[in-house]
């Protein structure tokens, strides 16, 4: 048991640095949907293609060093619905701002509850754990939203968006520094 549980903090640790990363886009993203929404409203479509790749490329990366961990396969299912989200967003550029506010608001859905799914995985003395869970509980409550709010306008859906990022990205960057106290 013990040596599971080792296990699990030695490659949660190890990869401290791409959770860093992905909270830094994450952070990023948000204050570009709120200090320029007109201009973001433009690049909508190719900011969250990008993000969306980048997240589930950082996140089978990290999967792929859990190679007989039991909570992996729910790392690469995430990793690969958000490759797949971005595929379809460059895919089909033509695609309405509704279909592609309910990408994103299934994005977050499902994303938030792998995250309250992992958080139970999390070994206990990690310190960030509520973090993760955090994080989790934003992404379903926007995707929530989102899904049933699907035209509640541009302006409003980007800013929430952007408050969004901004939380779940320093939430994960929280996280990640946790992680890295771990590891010395």
């Amino acid at each position: 048991m013990n040596e599971v549980i080792m296990t699990e903090k030695i490659l949660l640790t190890k990869h401290w640095w791409a959770l860093a990363v992905r909270g830094i886009f994450a952070i990023i993203l948000g204050i570009l949907a709120i200090a320029w929404p007109g201009l973001f409203a433009g690049a909508f479509i190719l900011i969250f293609g990008i993000y969306f790749l980048a997240q589930g490329v950082f996140i089978l990366f990290t999967a792929a060093d859990m190679r007989k961990e039991e909570h992996r396969g729910s790392l690469v299912l995430g990793g690969l619905l958000s490759i797949v989200a971005g595929i379809i967003i460059f895919a089909l550029p033509g695609v309405t701002l509704v279909m592609m506010i309910w990408i994103v608001a299934f994005w977050a859905l499902v994303t938030g509850i792998f995250e309250i799914a992992a958080t139970f995985k999390v070994p206990s003395g990690t310190g960030g754990k509520w973090l993760l869970f955090l994080s989790g509980v934003l992404s379903v409550i926007i995707g929530l939203f989102l899904l049933t709010r699907p035209g509640a306008g541009l302006l409003a859906v980007l800013w929430i968006i952007g408050i969004y990022a901004i939380l779940a990205g320093f939430t994960m960057l929280g996280l990640a520094f946790q992680l890295r106290k771990l590891q010395s």
